[in-house]
């Protein structure tokens, strides 16, 4: 399985993140956010900001907000299970840098 293959509209699972509902399922949640942030911000973007990277079952990749002036959110990062026929079962989403040490 290529890493994209996961990413797909057949892709089912749930996607948690640290605001609102933890639990989604894939398809519907992806559709409804990328719908609520075209409203909410016309002419922003999600961006990849890294490839997708694979370790057996799991994928990881970084993405940030492009508002249309330009400027940037946070980089995200996300980590994704695949099942065994390839779809995502599950992605856990990180938003902004990790809290420092001490």
């Amino acid at each position: 399985m290529r890493a994209t293959e996961a990413f797909t509209p057949r892709a089912v699972g749930r996607w948690i993140i640290p605001q609102g509902t933890p639990h989604f399922c894939l398809p519907s949640f992806v559709k409804g956010r990328v719908a609520a942030l075209q409203v909410s911000r016309p002419g922003a973007r999600l961006e990849f900001m890294s490839g997708i990277d694979v370790h057996h079952h799991v994928v990881r990749f970084l993405w940030r907000l492009v508002r249309a002036n330009g400027t940037c959110g946070d980089t995200s990062i996300d980590f994704g299970e695949v099942g065994p026929d390839g779809r995502l079962v599950k992605i856990v989403g990180f938003f902004g840098a990790p809290t420092p040490l001490g």
